[in-house]
């Protein structure tokens, strides 16, 4: 797994809470999210809500997977 440069990561959170931005897809890679897919189908997940803002999750369905709901943090 690779990890973000420190400086990514404050201006990531200095963004939070400014709702006028769109919400932009995850930025790891796609093979992980295939992965961590075929794990959660394998264990029986189908429909899930996400802690997380809206964003586009497309190719979850090839896994028999929805995303049902976001849930913001905090």
């Amino acid at each position: 797994m690779t990890s973000e440069p420190p400086q990514r990561l404050l201006e990531q959170v200095a963004r939070l809470g400014h709702a006028e931005e769109q919400p932009k897809p995850p930025s790891f890679a796609q093979r992980a999210l295939g992965v961590g897919a075929q794990i959660l189908r394998d264990q029986g997940a189908r429909k899930l809500r996400l802690l997380s803002q809206p964003v586009p999750y497309r190719n979850i369905a090839g896994f028999e997977l929805e995303v049902t709901e976001f849930v913001p943090p905090g």
